[in-house]
């Protein structure tokens, strides 16, 4: 088998996993990250693809005013790539080899000599009856499950056996069935099944938009009809779905059912995604800007060699934390270097990020953003005059200096990282499918990143909430015509993601 680390000539099948982005194998992350190419179907966690850095990311799945590219020329297509020396992900939902074709993939890999791995996926028929608390297999209700594709529509004269399915005494987990879902019951229950056996229908299984509906087999399909259940959705049939009642363990979820697209930079994370996922939002995490650590940076080199003429350091990122402490340690210096120093934080994420290192701020402006933090220093004490060190991005406006130059100080900017665009085209094939009912800017770069990538959001009378985390990036939004309708009064990302709940809830 070829080296993976090469790179070359090889194809990894990987499986998504069900929906939600948390439901994949840490060896299918690393895989989607570092491949030359990504080739992907229709995906419910479409960040997959927002993170990789692959150099082509095609999509051949099925999409709206777009047919799906035929499995045949698929199969060509990883041939194709891999031939070129290229590392291919495919990346398919679920598990590739649970109704996903991966077999007949790996056999044209297989016919071209091409060297090939498998990362197995949770599967949908598992994962989405145990988010609805239904387990598939119970000792004392179920003596298996068997799973089973319910999609007719090349041939609709496809018998199953349903005589022997009625009376095997499994759980009957259906896959694609929900247009043959009162051809399924009825099927069953002339062949012996009773119509009064429990059954469940899971729309969008995983996700912040799993809707569960739960009657009898001979009374599902009408109330799926009445509650207006849409694919993809799973069937499952039998006495283990009794146990939803009991076992149901997702807690109300205020946001269900809505889709929030939140912008950010591609190293940052932060933890009102999953606050906003926890509450049943379908939250599309994309990273607008890559940003680059600057190594070997004369500037950097200086000011940690000079670091005591600073009387202050003022962080205004997570990142420009994470950034200035790894080039502290590359010189052999730790957080003992900056005990003589007055450490500001310009919000929650900062302070936290400093947290993470051992850091307490000295700093912390009730209001965050430049002018605030030029006069939280000034109360702290610190004396006119003093030098203050501002490590940031190389992007960053002059805004924060101007306010500290006003109140007295010397700022010294100090770019420790650049930002460069993301590839976003992969945003198109997920709007044909997809509204948000919110986006969320954490900056003017994001904004100008989704309004050249996405401009379609931006026009039209359905237009989603526009949430901006201070002032400054809704300028940035307010210059395209539109007023943010979010706007926290502290601008800080946790603040930000309370009034977005509120708004949707």
């Amino acid at each position: 088998m070829a080296d993976i680390e090469k790179k070359s000539g090889y194809v990894a099948l990987v499986g998504a996993g069900p929906g939600d982005p948390g439901l994949i194998t840490v060896r299918g992350m690393k895989l989607i990250t570092d491949c030359d190419v990504l080739v992907y179907d229709n995906l419910m966690a479409d960040e997959y693809i927002a993170v990789s850095n692959a150099t082509e990311k095609i999509f051949v799945g099925k999409s709206s005013g777009r047919h799906a590219l035929p499995q045949e020329q698929i199969n060509e297509l990883l041939v194709e790539k891999a031939k070129e020396g290229k590392f291919v992900v495919r990346l398919k939902g679920g598990d590739s080899f649970v109704f996903g074709r991966g077999g007949e993939e790996i056999n044209s890999l297989t016919k071209a000599d091409i060297a090939y791995e498998i990362v197995p996926g949770i599967t949908a028929g598992i994962a989405g009856p145990a988010y609805a608390g239904i387990p598939v297999t119970h000792r004392e209700l179920s003596r298996g499950v068997t799973m089973m594709t319910a999609h007719f529509a090349k041939n609709k004269n496809v018998e199953l056996p349903w005589k022997a399915l009625a009376n095997l005494g499994h759980t009957l987990v259906f896959y694609m069935g929900i247009a043959s879902l009162e051809k399924l019951g009825t099927s069953l229950i002339n062949a012996g099944m009773s119509p009064d056996i429990s059954a469940a229908v899971l729309e969008r299984a995983t996700t912040g938009s799993q809707r569960n509906v739960i009657a009898t087999l001979g009374t599902i399909a009408e109330k799926c009809r009445e509650s207006g259940v849409k694919p993809p959705g799973l069937i499952v049939i039998g006495d283990v779905v009794n146990l939803e009642k009991t076992l149901k363990w997702l807690p109300e979820r205020p946001l269900e059912g809505k889709g929030i697209m939140f912008t950010r930079a591609a190293k940052s994370q932060y933890k009102a995604v999953h606050m906003l996922r926890r509450l049943g939002a379908e939250v599309l995490d994309v990273p607008v800007v890559k940003t680059v650590a600057r190594k070997n940076d004369e500037a950097i080199e200086s000011a940690l060699e000079n670091l005591e003429q600073y009387k202050s350091i003022a962080f205004t990122s997570a990142l420009g934390v994470d950034i200035f402490f790894e080039a502290m340690h590359e010189k052999g210096m730790d957080v003992r270097s900056l005990s003589k120093h007055i450490l500001a934080a310009a919000s929650k994420t900062v302070i936290g990020a400093l947290k993470d290192k051992g850091v307490i701020a000295d700093v912390t402006p009730e209001k965050t953003g430049g002018g605030n933090l030029a006069k939280i220093l000034s109360a702290s004490g610190l004396e006119q005059g003093a030098k203050i060190l501002l490590p940031r991005s190389s992007a960053a406006d002059n805004a924060l200096p101007e306010s500290m130059i006003k109140a007295g100080f010397d700022p010294h900017s100090l770019s420790v990282y650049d930002s460069v665009p993301t590839d976003l085209s992969w945003l198109k094939v997920k709007l044909n499918n997809w509204t948000p009912d919110a986006v969320a800017f954490l900056s003017g770069t994001g904004v100008n990143a989704i309004k050249q990538a996405a401009p379609q959001l931006f026009e039209g009378d359905n237009q989603p909430l526009w949430a901006c985390v201070g002032h400054k990036t809704a300028e940035s939004l307010k210059q395209y015509g539109i007023e943010a309708d979010i706007l926290p009064q502290i601008p800080d990302v946790d603040a930000l993601a309370e009034v977005v709940k509120a708004k949707l809830a």
